[in-house]
């Protein structure tokens, strides 16, 4: 067998997408091996699922920051007032946590056993309950990580 790009050359690997033949020089561009058509068809679908990425987390976090003001500018009922600096840190903290649920979700879904397709209504309310608590702490450490990614993405080009 021949290399699909490079007719002169003998085939290493297959093209992990469409199958088709490629020299060692080729299969070493993209991990898995792709051909030149999938390779730039996934680097195109990596990058505006990148940025999509990054609008979300940056609406999200816009959002819970909204949110935190608003319960901040509410009238305090406790009896104390908090400073600028310590209303500032609440905000950005929340809307942190609040941007970081997508990307605790997007984790847990990558671990979450097929048991759960076969439970009953209350069930599913039960575990998307439990998630959605679990999204929160996860999504904390994955956040970063999911943005680390998603701007190493964009800046390969």
């Amino acid at each position: 067998m021949k290399c699909f790009c490079h007719h002169d050359r003998d085939a290493v690997a297959q093209c992990s997408k469409c199958g088709k033949f490629l020299c060692s020089e080729c299969a070493e561009v993209w991990e898995p091996p792709l051909c030149p058509s999938c390779g730039k068809s996934t680097s195109s679908y990596n990058k505006s699922s990148a940025v999509s990425s990054l609008i979300l987390t940056v609406i999200l976090f816009v959002i819970g920051g909204l949110f935190a003001g608003h319960m901040y500018s509410i009238d305090n009922s406790l009896g104390f007032s908090l400073g600028f600096g310590e209303k500032l840190f609440g905000i950005v903290l929340f809307g942190y946590v609040f941007a970081a649920i997508p990307s605790g979700w997007r984790a847990l879904s990558g671990i979450t056993s097929k048991f759960f397709l076969i439970l009953p209504v209350v069930g599913w309310l039960i575990y998307f309950g439990i998630k959605l608590g679990l999204s929160f702490i996860v999504g904390l450490v994955m956040l970063p990580v999911e943005t680390v990614k998603a701007i190493r993405t964009l800046k390969r080009g």
